[in-house]
């Protein structure tokens, strides 16, 4: 029998898909900057999914580490 629950990297890529049907109403601009961010909220989503943190969190958490390393390098 199949997977009856969902794993953390099919959580987070159905989010970037609902993100991303947005991408039509956006400026071009902006669209890079969105890609940066779902690119970052991708990198960390497996290694923050054995705790009980649900997708959208561990999408923005992710994105706040690897900002703050690119400020850490600054």
């Amino acid at each position: 029998m199949g997977r009856s629950t969902t794993t953390s990297r099919q959580a987070v890529e159905a989010l970037c898909s609902r993100i991303a049907s947005s991408k039509e109403s956006m400026r071009k601009e902006d669209l890079q900057v969105l890609e940066t961010l779902m690119i970052m909220g991708r990198k960390h989503s497996g290694e923050l999914s054995a705790g009980d943190i649900e997708a959208e969190l561990r999408f923005v958490i992710s994105i706040l580490m690897e900002i703050i390393k690119l400020l850490d390098r600054r």
